[in-house]
């Protein structure tokens, strides 16, 4: 007699293997488990990760880190014709801060990426699970956005570079020798406004600030935050920062040496450095704002967001919160207390799924 569950069974039936690790598809191999074989890196896969949200922002980074070197090669051209190497506009940064070799500009702008880098490589969310690709892409993109504001600045309004000794080599149209300013072949010294070495400093510590506490190495352990442990949480349910953290204040402190031997090196103008802090911080918070509410508008815009943010498991953990939070208010006012052992269970909940299906 046949032990086989009839097609109409209620029991209990066994979870079918997927050929792809659900994450769009990118996984590197797809396995015939009756045949015992395995094809590295599938047709399936190779497409996946051409049409993904990381690969397509990476693009988006390349190609406006190009263009940016267009503009700077073609800003170098005029600059040469208009002859501003004479010129040196009054600075205060200038007035109270001693020459400083450039070389510790770039050490800070580059050791902030690479810890950043490195830190965000580890650390979970709550429910564990890992969002340090969903993170990288939301810096690449905002980076990249921030590449094409510079390229036009740069060509919007010359300023004469303050470092005299600045010297380049670019005899070539633009469009070549931006491959040799990219690759670091040669530099340009007519791309002052705004600086880029700000750009990429306040980007890592946004990144920071935004999800080192999201992402915590060490969680719920006062000793890694000794300063700021005592005034209450850092986040509310919905994840939002309610208060500084030593780690947070740590890096903005190595941000502002950096921002200051950056003015100090006098290749960037005082100005050069707040505004492109300034764009910096308004991009980032504005992208934050667009990946939180974008599930709320039908636009061409928000759609993009919406598939680049559909499988990041922080904003579909933010939209159930978000959604739960609403339904309270239209029931009329939040009870605080409420809604919290709801997150709190919700929370659970997503722990407990994750488990069954490991």
């Amino acid at each position: 007699m046949s032990t086989e569950p009839s097609s109409g069974s209620t029991g209990p039936q066994p979870k079918k293997k997927n050929n792809y690790i659900p994450n769009r598809g990118l996984t590197p191999f797809t396995a015939n488990e009756k045949a015992g074989e395995t094809t590295v890196f599938s047709i399936q896969y190779v497409k996946n990760l051409l049409t993904s949200p990381m690969f397509i922002t990476i693009i988006f980074l390349n190609v406006g880190m190009y263009v940016n070197c267009v503009c700077q090669v073609y800003a170098q051209y005029r600059s040469d014709k208009i002859d501003l190497s004479a010129i040196t506009l009054p600075d205060i940064g200038f007035d109270i801060l001693p020459y400083i070799d450039p070389l510790f500009a770039d050490f800070c702008c580059y050791s902030m990426m690479l810890l950043t880098l490195v830190r965000f490589f580890f650390g979970v969310i709550k429910s564990g699970h890992r969002i340090r690709r969903h993170i990288f892409r939301r810096h690449i993109f905002c980076l990249g956005a921030l590449f094409f504001l510079r390229a036009f600045s740069i060509i919007c309004t010359m300023l004469p570079n303050p470092l005299k000794t600045c010297e380049t080599d670019v005899t070539r149209s633009p469009f070549i020798e931006a491959f040799r300013v990219l690759a670091g072949r040669t530099v340009t010294c007519a791309d002052v406004m705004y600086s880029g070495h700000t750009v990429n400093i306040t980007l890592c510590a946004l990144t920071w600030h935004y999800y080192s506490h999201l992402v915590p190495l060490f969680p719920d352990d006062p000793r890694f935050d000794p300063l700021f442990s005592w005034f209450g949480k850092e986040y509310n349910k919905m994840g939002d920062l309610e208060r500084m953290t030593t780690v947070k204040l740590l890096i903005w402190v190595y941000a502002c040496f950096g921002y200051i031997c950056i003015v100090g090196s006098h290749f960037h103008y005082t100005l050069d450095v707040f505004i492109a802090l300034l764009l910096s911080m308004g991009v980032y918070k504005y992208h934050q704002l667009l990946i939180r509410t974008a599930h709320q508008k039908q636009t061409w815009i928000y759609s993009i967001f919406q598939w680049s943010e559909a499988d990041a498991q922080d904003m579909i953990e933010y939209r159930t919160k978000l959604t739960k939070w609403n339904e309270k208010s239209l029931k009329g006012g939040v009870a605080t207390a409420d809604f919290d052992s709801d997150v709190e269970d919700d929370d659970q909940k997503l722990i407990e799924e994750d488990k069954s299906a490991v």
